[in-house]
């Protein structure tokens, strides 16, 4: 019989119960298993490790010594397995983002990136601006998300704050404001995003600040498309001034909301600093220290007020 890992930690087994028949229920082996083996480590030893005091197994004075070595040996062992975890976790390439809001202004920015960093791969999840209160955990590395007066949380930072601007026809009346006071449109018909998206949340929230539930004429989750539905005269909405800018034309006029002030936080969310890897950390403080003034410098304001 070699000596190997499989058996010291049977030999400790047995020094926990003092009990070969519990030792090896325990490991979910035979008990004459059990025993076979640690006789023929007895005999490749040549010494006695074991002996009985009644129903018992103690150590002998040889079974001590081994018994040192063996958890030497074994945390070691442990030690060393952790390192490699270390190591493999370091040495990881790719990147696990979840894009749950400024999904279209990602993919340009991501690009830049690729460029610096061709070796890191990306793996994308895009969540189509899911709930703010369905944050994933320890799922994925890093998180983008949309927030209303976000509080300070750990592993998470607010990368920009965005006005939402009150979006109208250029062709309606509504489009000669300077501002707008939200209460006013209180029966004007709305197009949002569905609901237990972010965005929508946010619009609710808002509209109930100042005593009214938007009436939803129409739903959709593409910025395209909600745009098209105000540029035809189907409705009003609240669109963020920058995430969304791109999306509007001439014919859709922006108008500011002087009250309530209404505004979103474009936030990065990250894993504890002791699992996120040497890639996702990268990525991390690239998307901090260049989204920001990537976004500002997208902006595409269709607003003739302006």
């Amino acid at each position: 019989m070699k000596l190997n890992f499989t058996t010291l930690i049977y030999f400790k087994k047995i020094v926990k119960h003092k009990n070969i028949t519990k030792a090896a229920k325990e490991l979910n082996i035979a008990q004459s298993s059990l025993s076979r083996t640690i006789k023929n480590l007895e005999k490749e030893l040549k010494v006695p490790l074991l002996m009985y005091n009644g129903y018992e197994m103690l150590l002998t004075p040889y079974g001590e010594k081994f018994l040192s070595h063996a958890n030497t040996i074994l945390n070691e062992i442990s030690v060393f397995q952790k390192e490699i975890m270390m190591i493999e976790k370091h040495s990881q390439k790719t990147v696990s983002l979840s894009i749950r809001s400024a999904s279209k202004l990602l993919p340009e920015f991501l690009s830049q990136f690729k460029i610096q960093y061709p070796e890191i791969n990306i793996k994308i999840y895009s969540v189509s601006e899911t709930s703010i209160s369905d944050h994933s955990k320890d799922i994925v590395d890093l998180e983008i998300y949309s927030a209303i007066n976000p509080k300070k949380e750990k592993n998470t930072i607010s990368l920009f704050t965005e006005p939402l601007l009150l979006a109208v026809p250029s062709s309606s009346s509504l489009a000669t404001m300077k501002e707008a006071k939200l209460k006013d449109f209180k029966e004007h018909k709305f197009i949002c995003s569905y609901p237990n998206q972010a965005l929508r949340e946010i619009v609710n929230y808002y509209c109930k600040k100042v005593g009214f539930n938007p009436q939803i004429a129409i739903e959709s989750d593409s910025p395209e498309t909600i745009s098209e539905f105000i540029r035809v005269g189907l409705g009003i909405a609240l669109i963020p001034k920058i995430t969304w800018s791109r999306f509007c034309n001439s014919e859709i006029t922006l108008i500011p909301i002087s009250d309530p002030v209404c505004t979103r936080d474009i936030m990065l969310k990250w894993k504890n600093s002791d699992n996120i890897s040497d890639s996702a950390s990268l990525l991390k403080n690239y998307i901090c220290n260049n989204f920001p003034e990537y976004a500002h410098g997208n902006l595409i304001i269709s607003n003739k007020n302006d």
